[in-house]
């Protein structure tokens, strides 16, 4: 597969940017590793018509993201597509990474956004922000999701959000389990830690670990 690696901090991807810019886009690609990157932007608190965004995918697969640093983004990682298909985004392994401020009151804010995914995992990421709207959103007919043992800082909304609005956008499938949440909500009506607000079926919210990896 193909590689896209660095030194850490030293290896540093950066716009100057404030709107509609993507660091790394990835569309209708696979087996790809991105790793050891600083992903840095130039987004400020406003509302941009268009987000900047650290790694946007769309109908991509098999996408291992790791030991990365993203900083000063509307989105950090976004993974979207039109519609719920087998073309979605899937089998993405988000793990082991530092997210940190994501401002952005409207079209940004958020660590991790998901919406029409597929067999993903969020696990052992460091998302101290602050996060001007969620470190975690899930959406749109998401599927077979884990989001597992990962530390949540200040999020001015919910830290882990499950947000379905129609009937044939459910999610399905979801495991949240053992992670540390600051959860405090700037806005008294959304401070919570994990906000779970229409159709959500089959998952589990638990503390502990199930030895659960994948959803092959």
């Amino acid at each position: 597969g193909t590689q896209i690696t660095g030194q850490g901090q030293l290896s540093i991807i950066s716009t100057a940017a404030v709107s509609n810019f993507n660091l790394l886009y990835l569309n209708g690609t696979s087996d790809i590793r991105i790793s050891n990157m600083k992903f840095e932007g130039n987004a400020t608190g406003t509302d941009p018509a268009n987000p900047v965004r650290g790694i946007y995918a769309y109908q991509s697969s098999y996408v291992e993201i790791d030991s990365n640093t993203f900083d000063n983004l509307n989105y950090h990682v976004h993974l979207t597509d039109n519609t719920v298909s087998a073309s979605n985004n899937n089998h993405f392994n988000i793990h082991d990474n530092y997210f940190l401020s994501a401002p952005g009151p409207v079209n940004g804010g958020y660590g991790i956004l998901l919406v029409r995914c597929f067999r993903n995992n969020i696990d052992n990421n460091v998302m101290s922000g602050p996060f001007d709207r969620h470190a975690v959103y899930v959406s749109a007919g998401t599927r077979g999701t884990v989001v597992r043992g990962n530390n949540v800082g200040t999020s001015s909304l919910a830290a882990i959000t499950f947000n379905v609005q129609n009937a044939s956008d459910e999610v399905y499938d979801v495991i949240v389990d053992g992670n540390n949440l600051k959860g405090d909500g700037v806005l008294a009506s959304f401070a919570h830690g994990i906000s779970v607000t229409g159709q959500v079926r089959h998952s589990i919210i638990s503390n502990y670990f199930h030895g659960y990896r994948d959803w092959e």
